[in-house]
């Protein structure tokens, strides 16, 4: 009997562990760069939101930006 439930807790411990795998690969992000259009110099700290949403960043100094762990689909 105490073989059969450390089978099925360590079964549990698996399965909640591969679910959490899976919920992590789940997401996607934005990345990009943001630059002054006339003279290509990079905008340090400016902020970046997504439309309709409380979600956002602010550059790093060379422009840079990364937004993650967002649910797919399409943003504006």
């Amino acid at each position: 009997m105490r073989k059969i439930l450390f089978i099925v807790a360590l079964l549990i411990s698996f399965s909640s562990y591969a679910e959490r795998i899976l919920k992590d690969d789940d997401h996607a992000s934005i990345e990009g760069h943001v630059f002054d259009a006339r003279t290509q110099e990079p905008i340090a700290y400016a902020s970046i939101g997504i439309k309709g949403t409380s979600i956002g960043t602010v550059t790093d100094k060379d422009g840079d930006f990364v937004i993650r762990k967002l649910k797919p689909g399409t943003y504006t």
